[in-house]
């Protein structure tokens, strides 16, 4: 969720308490949500900078009636870090389903090198067998939601999609579902291959779906794949449009005069191994892309992973320095202990070569 406060003089990196200003307008927002009746939210982790954090995964064997055993090895929730190659050379891979390395066969079509298009790493699918999988995580839309938007490629070794479309619709496909978390009821298919399609797309796709007609509903979205034989998918770059900002409203303002504000997208797992998403917006009289060295940003040990991205985050027409900041290095750890396993506020600073900082939302768990 992306988050945003104005420039501050170098404080406390972590701070439990924004002060009698801020309890007043957390007060006012819990009012607003009760008033609201729903509180709306973005997808979280959607880049999967913080692994599986707010996804869950299944497996599960194609035909259970057959009595076919499962076998965990036959399928392999993983992440792949960009420009890395899983090959034969190379086979194994970490499953995050079932908790185990797994070395991946021939079905698996390897070679693969993984292409992030958010961050550093892709979320992936291999299987080497007939199975039925699914990823999914639950999401409150906001009231003026109207696209999803996710990048994929994938790659069906059968050569065929649903090859026995009329006896049996079910059989071997790759989808993108919205579902009712209540009994997982199917609300809308947003993508899925069919009969004639291409056996593959090779490159990481840019794909988009409009949800203007489930807004303000709360959704499970899905991933599924079921398969005959053996199915490859990569997946990245989860986002709902437009992007909410706190209660799901438009994002605020751009900051004005010399004025330097940050915004932080993602809900922070202190225990998590992977990476959040910071973004210093641009304005008319600002341009950080090219007036911020990357080389200097800092928050406690955190530096950014890779050179930064140059995107419009709010829409503004101004261009943004947006970067990714490695969790285990912030200094979360009294914000962790204060929150638990629930989720709480805290705050993300900044601390070279400008003291900015931005909100954040803390969840516990992880790995």
């Amino acid at each position: 969720m992306w988050k945003q406060v104005r420039t501050r003089s170098k404080e406390k990196f972590v701070r439990r308490s924004y002060g009698k200003a801020y309890r007043r307008l957390l007060f006012s927002f819990v009012l607003m949500v009760v008033w609201c009746g729903v509180a709306h939210s973005q997808i979280m982790n959607g880049s999967f900078e913080s692994g599986y954090a707010g996804w869950t995964l299944s497996e599960a064997v194609y035909n259970p009636q057959a009595g076919i055993p499962f076998d965990p090895t036959g399928g392999t929730w993983g992440l792949g870090a960009n420009g890395t190659v899983i090959d034969m050379a190379n086979p194994v891979a970490f499953d995050y389903h079932d908790n185990i390395s797994v070395t991946q066969t021939a079905f698996s079509g390897l070679p693969i090198t993984w292409a992030a298009t958010d961050g550093g790493v892709v979320a992936f699918h291999l299987q080497n067998q007939s199975g039925h999988q699914k990823m999914f995580q639950d999401v409150t839309l906001a009231p003026n939601a109207t696209e999803l938007t996710w990048d994929m490629s994938y790659r069906d070794h059968l050569g065929m999609f649903d090859p026995m479309w009329g006896e049996n619709f079910d059989e071997n496909f790759v989808a993108v579902n919205l579902r009712r978390p209540s009994d997982n009821g199917l609300i809308a298919t947003l993508f899925r291959t069919a009969p004639g399609d291409p056996s593959g797309i090779p490159e990481m796709t840019s794909f988009t779906a409009d949800i203007a007609a489930f807004a303000g509903q709360h959704v499970r979205l899905e991933v599924e794949l079921k398969n005959l034989g053996a199915i490859n998918l990569a997946v990245d770059n989860f986002r709902i449009f437009p992007i909410p900002d706190g209660g799901g409203g438009d994002p605020p303002p751009p900051p004005s005069g010399q004025d330097i504000t940050i915004w932080v997208r993602d809900a922070i797992n202190p225990r998590s191994n992977g990476v959040v998403a910071v973004a210093i917006l641009g304005t008319a009289d600002f341009d950080p892309t090219t007036t911020i060295d990357v080389a200097t940003l800092a928050s406690g040990d955190a530096y950014p992973v890779h050179g930064g991205h140059v995107e419009d985050v709010n829409g503004d027409g101004h261009m943004d320095l947006l970067v990714h900041l490695e969790v285990r290095k912030l200094d979360l750890g009294g914000g962790l202990q204060t929150f638990g396993a629930g989720t709480g506020g805290s705050e993300l600073c900044l601390d070279a070569p400008i003291p900015a900082c931005a909100p954040v939302q803390l969840v516990g768990g992880g790995r």
